[in-house]
């Protein structure tokens, strides 16, 4: 059990684009076997799942981002009362007093940045740390939808070939 956690925290970076593949192809099997039923070749049928796929997500984000934007705007817009309540709240329940101007939330931010940057290694492996993040981040969404296209297009001789491995008992 022990040997199976580490393996999994060693491959965590892997999996949810890996378990993301596995619910498409999951999901797109039956579509795409529908498609080569209609006279479809088992590949384009693959590929029309994955653009599909593909397109519904940015679709999705289209419908949400307009939204996020107008409460981000909102917040922005009122973020300075809301700050200046939430310091009030909190300096009369635990008496500890918080900035209550942005200016000096930035400047506070600043100056947490220049340590970070200041601070030599630490500083550049917590950079490599964000850069690394949003670089897995762009090759998942990359990833996900041409892995989910070879899965399905091969999907019937991937179960040939473990037909092939398993013992006759299962």
């Amino acid at each position: 059990l022990a040997a199976l956690v580490f393996f999994l925290w060693l491959v965590r970076e892997a999996l949810v684009p890996l378990i993301l593949v596995c619910v498409l192809t999951f999901v797109g099997a039956p579509v795409v076997a529908w498609l080569e039923r209609h006279r479809w070749r088992r590949s384009l049928g693959a590929l029309a799942f994955a653009l599909s796929a593909v397109a519904f997500v940015a679709a999705l984000v289209a419908l949400v981002l307009p939204n996020l934007v107008k409460d981000f705007s909102t917040l922005i817009e009122r973020g300075p009362q809301m700050l200046r309540e939430t310091a009030a709240w909190f300096q009369q329940h635990t008496g500890v007093v918080l900035p209550t101007r942005f200016e000096d939330l930035s400047d506070q931010a600043s100056n947490e940045l220049l340590g970070v940057l200041k601070g030599g290694a630490a500083g550049a492996t917590q950079v490599l740390k964000g850069a690394w993040s949003a670089a897995s981040v762009l090759l998942d969404a990359i990833l996900v939808p041409i892995l989910t296209y070879f899965a399905l297009a091969d999907l019937p001789r991937a179960k040939n070939v473990a037909k092939s491995v398993t013992p006759a008992a299962w």
